[in-house]
């Protein structure tokens, strides 16, 4: 229908000058589509995932205040109100959108995280394994179902999801940091060496993990390696006191050894 086509066109003419960084000729052309087609809920939608991708959240919830909201459009607002740290809001849609049967790997995703960052962990897993046995190899899932694990103290299966969490074209620093630290936690030295120096890869400057790495080679008897691990913390932020402490350590151990 003529209808459709100009929905589809302005929405299409936005993306266009979104494409070339020009928002506020994408936002003329969304509004001025719902000026003729106030009601059209591709282009409602489409407006709120633009307002929400330029961090324009109140625009976004203000723009579904008073108008019928489609499942899509109900899902954008959860998101919303998760971007904007409100929880509980984001939480109650989305499980409202499970009680409609909108059922997906992702809306469990979504709730497991709502309950992640409410601190409620055993909810969280739930609603994180659930996701999982709907598409059992989704990595966001596991990385954030290990993350779950990981706040309650379930090393085992932190680890467990968080490796199937880390895939070769997306690995995270941070996650590589904290799977290093569980096994360090366990004093398995070389499993953790080996995610401390995943995590160096992806930032060969990171203080915090090249101590990590360093401390590895001191706990793995490698001292000449983890001299020149702190000595390089040093250089690179001089008077950081936790290298210096080490490297005290190994004076005094090799005065003592004489």
């Amino acid at each position: 229908s003529n209808t459709l086509q100009f929905a589809q066109g302005s929405i299409g003419l936005a993306k266009i000058a979104e494409f070339e960084s020009d928002l506020v000729q994408a936002e003329s052309y969304y509004k001025e589509g719902l000026k003729r087609f106030e009601f059209d809920s591709s282009l409602i939608c489409a407006l709120m995932r633009f307002y929400k991708s330029t961090d324009n959240i109140d625009a976004a919830i203000a723009l579904i205040e008073d108008r019928e909201r489609t499942p899509e459009a109900e899902a954008i607002l959860a998101d919303c109100f998760f971007q904007k740290r409100d929880f509980e809001k984001a939480l109650e849609i989305y499980l409202r959108l499970l009680d409609s049967e909108i059922v997906d790997a992702e809306m469990f995703n979504q709730v497991g995280n709502c309950y992640f960052k409410m601190k409620q962990y055993p909810q969280a897993i739930e609603n994180y394994n659930s996701g999982l046995k709907l598409d059992p190899e989704n990595s966001l899932i596991h990385r954030n179902l290990g993350l779950a694990f990981a706040a309650i103290d379930d090393i085992n299966s932190a680890l467990k999801h968080l490796k199937r969490g880390q895939t070769e074209k997306n690995i995270e620093p941070a996650i590589s940091l904290l799977m290093g630290n569980l096994h360090f936690q366990r004093q398995e030295y070389p499993q953790a060496l080996e995610n401390f120096e995943d995590a160096l890869r992806k930032d060969n400057q990171n203080i915090s993990v090249l101590q990590a790495v360093s401390d590895c080679y001191l706990y793995m008897g490698h001292e000449d390696s983890a001299k020149i691990g702190y000595r390089e913390i040093l250089r690179l932020k001089p008077g950081y006191q936790p290298a210096e402490e080490r490297l005290n350590q190994l004076g005094q151990m090799a005065e003592n050894s004489c």
